[in-house]
């Protein structure tokens, strides 16, 4: 197996991971007014906005039970409320346009600052306080996002300020998981090395026999001749060899507004066949039956030819 590291420059434009103040106008998570000094929150999960995104420990768990619809039947308001604020940033119907790939698992640090709601699904301004906390992203294709709170699951909009300290200044870039991958392709490479081959061919003759009229199987004498080579070929073969290439990588890469972000990847190259050269050839026989005629003819003419 072997090994190649791939540098993929990506240019990612600010208005996609950082400010989306374009997203939305009318929900109030994404109306962030910071004329007031924000409440300070220091513990969560003593006023659960969105129970069910409790605790989860996958993207693919979220997406359940966004789609579940037992839990819709169960929690209608929280659900409606749910499909509005999906709908404000471009998920046209809500949590039921919600796929696998707009989930991720993000971490809000303390000091960060946003909108927040509560169990009453009512918006403040707060700032986060205490140890960090884990969150899920869900983002659309236009890049707005909305994030939960996985200790709670109380929704949570930072806009230009996520993952940044409100007593900091704000450098405009942040450090976000990354994850490549791709489905593996096939290669097939035609200059490859040439085996040599040694064709033989040979003929032989059967004769049955019997000294009288009414023979049975048993009485039955067979004539039966030894191999005569008589063709020999020395060829070479061209191979192909087979590589499975596909690609994977994960980690972390530093995003900056408007500025053209590096990420590493390794693909990997799996040979599926290959030939490794081995200076002995390979000897195919070929054996075709003939008459006695033929076979002492061809003899003869062989035994001539050496002389």
């Amino acid at each position: 197996m072997k090994r190649l590291l791939l540098s993929l420059a990506v240019l990612i434009p600010g208005t996609m991971l950082f400010a989306q103040n374009d997203c939305s106008k009318k929900h109030p998570v994404y109306s962030i007014d910071n004329s007031s000094a924000p409440k300070t929150i220091n513990r969560l999960g003593t006023d659960p906005e969105f129970p069910f995104l409790e605790h989860l420990t996958t993207p693919r768990q979220v997406l359940a039970v966004l789609k579940s619809p037992s839990n819709r039947k169960k929690h209608p308001g929280k659900m409606k409320e749910m499909d509005n604020m999906l709908m404000e940033i471009g998920f046209e119907h809500g949590a039921n346009d919600v796929r696998l790939s707009c989930i991720t698992s993000v971490t809000i640090p303390s000091g960060t600052t946003g909108n927040m709601g509560n169990g009453k699904m009512n918006y403040s301004y707060v700032e986060m306080k205490g140890k960090s906390h884990k969150a899920w992203r869900i983002s659309a294709e236009n890049g707005c996002y909305i994030t939960f709170f996985s200790d709670c699951g109380n929704a949570f909009y930072a806009g230009d300020n996520f993952g940044a300290e409100s007593k900091k200044s704000y450098t405009g870039c942040k450090e976000v998981p990354v994850t490549i991958s791709s489905d593996p392709k096939e290669i097939t490479i035609t200059e490859s090395p040439k085996r040599h081959i040694i064709k033989k061919t040979y003929i032989y003759y059967i004769k049955e026999g019997c000294g009288c009229s009414d023979c049975t199987d048993a009485d039955k004498v067979y004539d039966r001749s030894k191999p005569l080579l008589v063709k020999k070929e020395d060829v070479t073969e061209q191979l192909p060899q087979t590589y499975k290439v596909s690609t994977s990588g994960t980690g972390t890469a530093t995003i900056c507004k408007g500025k053209t972000t590096e990420v590493h990847a390794d693909f990997t190259v799996e040979k599926e066949s290959e030939y490794l050269g081995y200076s002995k050839p390979d000897v195919r026989k070929e054996f075709i039956q003939v008459s006695k005629r033929e076979y002492k003819r061809t003899m003869r003419m062989k035994e001539k030819s050496t002389f």
